[in-house]
């Protein structure tokens, strides 16, 4: 008898080109799965992650999309797709969502902070839709919180959210242009207590990608691994939130694209004690 033994793509890095199609398309479902583009009264703002904090449903985003709601003076409708092919919104009015942010003292930058929970109201319609067609990540479940969050150089990484570029509105729908964004050779640093990850992808490797990536801030990013097996076979495991997008950081090299995100630690060891601290409250 024979068993068939995973191992580890080469040690150098894994570009997309290097992910088979349908293999892509499992990654983009995984992330997806969790991820929610977020519409103030039909106009796209960002993306979240739908999550959990002790039995508590709502959204891990960007604290500067989480505040569109207050700009609106919670009389807008905060709205979603439930389906990244589907193109009827499904809402709730702002003003019954309740907010958690960190934010900086003063105008919005690169080192933030910048980091939101979004409770969804329940019961709602919105949250019933959501339970039905998605998937929410347990932040506090077991092995979740505690569990180290290792990126190394060659960390396969990705984040999935709406571009507004290319976006498509009519009066009652609305086409979203979503995007996978795949990253190589993460920058990963600290300062102030909060982590970030510097995530660049190369333009060239997805001629599609958009140019400005304003309706990302707020997505999740995901690491993973691949697992090679016997005839070219591969595998994905190991999905865990890693970080939350905020900020598109100038392009200092040609083809290449930076994203930062909040990293493991602010998420983690920083936003969670806090948002548990105000749940209870």
């Amino acid at each position: 008898m024979t068993m068939e033994v995973p191992q580890l793509p080469s040690r150098s890095r894994m570009n997309i080109t290097d992910i088979p199609a349908e293999l892509q398309e499992k990654i983009l479902r995984n992330i997806e799965d969790y991820s929610i583009v977020l519409l103030v009264d039909g106009q796209l703002c960002g993306t979240g992650t739908l999550i959990t904090i002790d039995g508590v449903h709502g959204i891990l985003t960007a604290a500067h999309v989480a505040q569109t709601l207050d700009e609106s003076e919670r009389a807008g409708t905060l709205a979603t797709i439930l389906d990244r092919r589907g193109s009827q919104l499904v809402g709730e009015p702002a003003k019954h969502f309740e907010i958690f942010a960190t934010k900086p003292a003063g105008e919005w930058g690169i080192f933030g902070p910048d980091l939101a929970f979004v409770r969804l109201p329940s019961p709602s319609g919105l949250l019933s839709g959501l339970l039905t067609k998605k998937s929410f990540w347990d932040l506090t479940r077991k092995g979740v919180a505690q569990r180290p969050v290792v990126i190394l150089d060659k960390t396969p990484m990705a984040s999935y959210g709406a571009v507004d570029e290319r976006t498509e509105r009519t009066e009652n729908m609305v086409r979203l242009n979503t995007f996978l964004v795949y990253g190589a050779s993460p920058k990963v640093f600290e300062r102030e207590g909060y982590d970030y990850i510097d995530m660049r992808s190369r333009r060239s490797l997805q001629p599609e990608m958009p140019t400005r990536f304003g309706g990302l801030s707020g997505s999740g990013v995901w690491r993973f691994d691949i697992a090679r097996y016997h005839k070219d076979r591969f595998e994905l495991f190991g999905f865990h939130l890693a970080g939350v997008a905020f900020y598109q950081l100038p392009e200092s090299e040609p083809d290449i694209v930076a994203i930062r995100y909040h990293g493991p630690l602010s998420i983690y060891q920083r936003l969670l004690p806090a948002v548990r601290n105000w749940l209870s409250r």
